[in-house]
């Protein structure tokens, strides 16, 4: 679910209340990873130009971050 919908679900207040993190992994291992887990027809160069693997939604309402910590993961 994204943040939006999860406040949504929730509730302003709770969500608000709430600690909220996250795990973000190195964004080339998440694509080389995704890209052999897909195993599409096409080259590595191409599939990063097509797949959006970003977790936007997951993290920004209204273009803002909602997560109070953000933990690498490399």
């Amino acid at each position: 679910m994204s943040a939006k919908q999860i406040n949504n679900f929730v509730g302003e207040h709770i969500f608000n209340n709430y600690l909220k993190f996250c795990v973000v992994r190195n964004p080339y291992d998440k694509m080389v990873s995704y890209y052999h887990f897909k195993k599409p027809n096409m080259s590595f160069e191409n599939f990063c130009k097509t797949c959006d693997c970003s977790n936007y939604k997951r993290y920004f309402i209204n273009n803002e971050s909602c997560i109070d910590y953000y933990i690498r993961f490399e």
